[in-house]
């Protein structure tokens, strides 16, 4: 499991969960701004070597978790 943090609270995904994330993340508006984040999500969940710990910020934090609630990547194009 990935646990992402922004040091006041956090939540866990899969590695599948974590690519799903990736996907959703590289569609938006952040996706370019935010590469880093997407490639370490894309890296967890190839299992490339990587920490098991994410830290992000409280803006990062939010989008992930918005991105989250979302079915498909297809849905995040206007975030």
């Amino acid at each position: 499991m990935l646990t992402i943090t922004n040091t006041d609270s956090s939540f866990t995904v899969t590695a599948r969960e974590a690519i799903d994330l990736e996907l959703k993340l590289n569609v938006t508006s952040k996706g370019r701004e935010w590469v880093k984040l997407g490639d370490h999500l894309y890296a967890f969940g190839t299992k490339q070597p990587c920490s098991n710990v994410l830290v992000v910020t409280n803006d990062q934090f939010a989008f992930l978790k918005i991105l989250g609630t979302y079915a498909s990547y297809r849905d995040c194009t206007s975030l």
